[in-house]
Parts: structure tokens; sequence; C-alpha cells
């Protein structure tokens, strides 16, 4: 998970994708070049630049995450949101990114 609290340094962050360096006794997952500040994540290329920006202010790329607990009769419902999903508008190709 990468927040966007300012408390996280930009570094290779590990993602879901099965690396090419795996063998059937060790899986690597390959790892991603991320610029996390406030209010925004970058993803980095191979140039150098940024391959695509999320920023969280934008209400249209944002998807909340959470539960609700509780019986339903409540006066105040009891949320937790313990999570946001970032929709971007771009492939994120392996070969394109600045990975590790």
């Amino acid at each position: 998970m990468i927040f966007t609290d300012g408390k996280k340094q930009k570094g290779y962050y590990e993602t879901a994708r099965i690396d090419e360096k795996s063998t059937q006794y060790t899986t690597v997952f390959t790892s991603i070049y991320i610029r996390p500040g406030l209010d925004v994540i970058e993803i980095q290329g191979k140039n150098g630049n940024n391959y695509v920006a999320v920023a969280e202010a934008d209400n249209t790329t944002n998807i909340l995450t959470g539960v609700t607990r509780g019986t339903g009769q409540e006066v105040f419902p009891i949320l937790y949101n313990n999570g946001v999903i970032h929709a971007i508008d771009k492939v994120l190709k392996v070969e394109e990114l600045d990975t590790n």
C-alpha cells in the first residue's frame, strides 16, 4: 500500500506481478519506482520522467473502500474507510517503467 500523506519515501515498491527473474524455487515480484507525495502518487518511467501521476484531489479517480460494523439499526452508522483505489487512464507497461 502506498499512502499520500507524505510519510512514505520514494523508491522501489513491490507489485503483485511475477517477474521474469523468478525460478521454479523462488518467486520474485517486479518492483516499480514510485514517488509518493502529499496527495499525489507518481510512477516513474525508464527515462526518469513521470510515467503517470495520480492526484488524490481529483474526485473522479478515487474509490473509497471500507466496511460497515454493527447491526444496521444504529442512529449513526459505524463505517471504516481503510483504503482508496486510484483509477488511472494509462496501462502500466513493465518495459516502459523504472523497475528493479
